[in-house]
């Protein structure tokens, strides 16, 4: 997901009068009043979904959620629906780095036991080899 993009959206949708957007059409949607922002161009953002999910990094399923009359009517109500998305972007990567972090351990405990068994191993026999010598 890229950030930078959302914020720079929630920039330009605070300017935007209630009555200037449309969200059931391309050229008064937030990305229709994005694509005249000297930022989005740059960014080479265009007024199709493809083009957004490029520039946003997001998903089909989650540009419908923020591009479309789902995320609200409103500048405020498309802002809140960014920010509830960026939220659950952020409860996600967290979870995902829990997750990768339980299995670096979860690894390097099943390498300490296979070491711990190799050493007690070698201490057996090493233990047999030293009661054999003294028993002689």
């Amino acid at each position: 997901m890229n950030l930078d993009a959302f914020e720079n959206l929630k920039r330009v949708l605070a300017s935007v009068p209630a009555e200037k957007l449309d969200m059931c059409d391309w050229n008064r949607c937030a990305v229709g009043h994005a694509c005249r922002d000297r930022w989005f161009r740059e960014q080479g953002l265009e007024g199709h979904f493809r083009s957004v999910m490029s520039v946003f990094g997001v998903s089909y399923f989650s540009a419908q959620r923020v591009f479309t009359s789902r995320a609200g009517t409103t500048p405020e109500q498309v802002i809140a629906t960014i920010n509830r998305l960026i939220a659950a972007d952020r409860r996600t990567d967290e979870h995902s780095r829990h997750r990768r972090r339980q299995i670096m351990i979860d690894q390097m405990l099943a390498t300490a036991v296979k070491a711990e068994r190799k050493v007690r191993k070698v201490a057996l026999a090493l233990s047999l080899a030293l009661v054999a010598m003294f028993a002689l």
